[in-house]
């Protein structure tokens, strides 16, 4: 049953995909903090763990399972646990990619100088992996022939603060051309790994497609980033200006286009997007002046002259605070605009 190098291998992730494992064996690990897992023979309880991470608006995802001894399907003989890099969701059809602990020495088949052997990839007890980009470290502290603990690091960063987001509306469509409508929601972002599984009870799992349309405003003025990530196609606009036009059918692919933004309205953005078949995902990020992609969020109250303060109201680009007669002209008008804008797009 095993292949002939180890990303074919039927290691825990490829045995999620195949259904042959229950995923609630695998933790997913939001947190630092330390996990005992058994050995991949066990029956049943915790077997392994999955730590998502996101870099540059592009998911990053390892999966650590523990395999001493002769197991059925054993990679590695060396005593240690097993690092894989994978697609986040078990449900997508790509290959995991066994990381090689060891890499200058050999020990087996190799792909794209990316795995250099089986026979000593383990991560051995007292040993750290670590992964500065998306702050993890991943170190094996102990191990029995049953179980094996791990202590996971998780490094949050604080990522630039360019704006927000409010008033999000997805509308769904039960096929491929945005034609037939299926339900309405208010998601707050645009990040999803839906794999092959269906996005909602009323969407269907394959040839779907979407609708989002949302208000922004940005921190400051300048010029920012708009990033997708998408299988299948999708189509993004910012104030009715096309900028990512890529609605065909594809493999999860990342399209970026720029924008200069000004902090004197109020920005509307747009994104249609479909899945014709087979794994399905949508991401929508943004970035400015060569920093990390991040996801653009909508979960901002949206304005309101009662609640708001006047540089909340132009993106909170103001630098000293107006008072009196003029923060009352300056939140009325920014007010008024905002109404008027969103009137006027959702028509």
């Amino acid at each position: 049953m095993m292949g002939g190098g180890p990303i074919h291998q039927l290691n825990h992730w490829e045995k999620v995909k195949l259904g042959w494992m229950d995923a609630g064996d695998i933790e997913r690990v939001e947190a630092s903090g330390s996990w005992s897992i058994a050995a991949a023979s066990a029956p049943a309880g915790r077997r392994g763990l999955h730590i998502h991470r996101m870099v540059d608006c592009v998911a990053r995802d390892y999966f650590v399972e523990y395999r001493p001894g002769a197991d059925f399907d054993t990679a590695a003989p060396e005593p240690g646990v097993l690092v894989r890099l994978a697609p986040g969701d078990p449900a997508v059809g790509s290959r995991s990619h066994l990381l090689d602990m060891t890499p200058v020495t050999g020990g087996g088949a190799t792909d794209q100088d990316r795995e250099h052997g089986m026979t000593d990839a383990a991560l051995p007890v007292g040993a750290t992996y670590s992964d500065p980009d998306a702050g993890v470290a991943i170190t094996l502290t102990g191990a029995s022939p049953e179980e094996a603990e791990v202590s996971v690091q998780i490094e949050y960063r604080l990522p630039p603060h360019l704006g927000v987001g409010w008033d999000p509306r997805v509308a769904w469509f039960a096929d491929p051309d945005l034609t037939i409508p299926a339900v309405t929601t208010s998601d707050p972002a645009l990040d999803y790994e839906w794999g092959t599984g269906a996005p909602l009870p009323e969407v269907p799992a394959d040839g779907f497609s979407l609708r989002f349309d949302g208000f922004l405003a940005p921190a400051s003025q300048g010029l920012f980033r708009f990033v997708t990530m998408s299988d299948d196609g999708v189509r993004l606009w910012v104030d009715d200006q096309l900028l990512i036009d890529a609605w065909v059918i594809q493999a999860a692919t990342r399209n970026a286009a720029d924008l200069r933004l000004g902090t004197d309205r109020v920005h509307r953005v747009r994104l249609e997007y479909f899945d014709h078949g087979g794994e399905a995902s949508l991401r929508l990020g943004w970035q400015q002046d060569g920093s990390a992609c991040q996801v653009m969020t909508f979960s901002a109250p949206p304005p309101d002259a009662d609640s708001a303060e006047p540089d909340e109201m132009l993106g909170g680009c103001a630098t000293t605070r107006p008072s009196g007669l003029l923060a009352s002209l300056l939140l009325l008008a920014a007010t008024g605009l905002y109404r008027m804008r969103a009137r006027r797009a959702r028509r």
